[in-house]
């Protein structure tokens, strides 16, 4: 499906395989402060649709243990369910790179890596890529999730909220720039972006990783999203604009979104901005 926003240039967005062909997306999360690890993976179809995901928490490991581990995780449940052609994303350099032997296999991560060489190997086409945490955002969302899971989750349908919103970014996001900093989604709105493509546009989807993961205190319960809008006036122009943002059940920034809207009171300024995150939710979409 297009997408509902004008993409920025260099845009970097999650795009859906080949008819035919299973994506999968992998990724590992590790908690900077006590090691705890959990992995996370999802399959999708050409049309960009998931049928299947699974998360889980690993124990103590260091952050190519867990991305390797989630590799294996989501090759081990694709040769179950038959699946024979695959696509397989990752935003590990290090893992993609030593499982297509571009690099020589550090000695720590040698068993794991031969076990992905040998399930790969029962495949009829599988092919492995390293892409940007951009466009990996919905297999990190699972990763995160997994460090508040007890045992293993799997999921065919009904995906968590958490873990939705990430799959419609995908689907109808505009994609997002690299090194975006973005410290107000309604500052920012003022700032130029939102001027030069006059429409509006998802300006950064956060990467949860924990070296940019906010000291945040108030999280919502385990498998809820917390939406925060907001708006803006600017009372010697009259200048309106409305943002929100979304954060998952560990603090972590998912969506971050600014727009400029017509002069109007503040009123209905607050009201757009809680109706533009409640369609993204809804549909990956928001009214220009």
């Amino acid at each position: 499906m297009a997408s509902q926003f004008p993409l920025a240039p260099s845009s970097i967005r999650w795009t859906p395989p080949p008819q035919n062909i299973v994506k999968v997306n992998f990724d590992g999360s590790v908690l900077q402060h006590d090691s705890s690890a959990a992995v996370g993976f999802i399959f999708r179809d050409c049309s960009g649709c998931p049928f299947f995901a699974s998360a889980r928490k690993l124990g103590k490991a260091n952050v190519p243990i867990a991305e390797a581990t989630a590799l294996r995780d989501s090759l081990l449940k694709a040769k179950k369910l038959n699946y024979s052609h695959l696509m397989v994303e990752g935003d590990s350099a290090l893992i993609i790179n030593c499982v297509t032997e571009r690099l020589k296999c550090p000695w720590k991560l040698l068993q794991i890596v031969q076990d992905i060489k040998k399930i790969a190997s029962s495949f009829s086409l599988v092919s492995f890529h390293h892409v940007l945490r951009e466009a990996n955002f919905t297999a990190n969302a699972l990763a995160n999730l997994g460090q508040n899971l007890d045992t293993q989750h799997c999921w065919e349908s009904n995906l968590l909220s958490s873990v939705r919103v990430t799959v419609n970014f995908d689907l109808f996001g505009g994609g997002c720039l690299r090194d975006v900093r973005m410290v107000d989604a309604l500052q920012v709105s003022f700032g130029g972006a939102m001027k030069e493509y006059k429409s509006t546009h998802l300006l950064k989807v956060y990467s949860s990783s924990t070296s940019s993961r906010p000291n945040i205190k108030w999280p919502p319960p385990s498998g809820q999203v917390k939406i925060n809008f907001d708006d803006s006036v600017i009372q010697q122009s009259s200048d309106v604009a409305a943002g929100f943002i979304i954060r998952d059940e560990v603090g972590c920034l998912l969506v971050a979104s600014a727009r400029k809207i017509v002069k109007t009171t503040i009123l209905i300024a607050e009201a757009t901005a809680l109706r533009d995150s409640l369609l993204f939710m809804l549909w990956g979409f928001k009214i220009s």
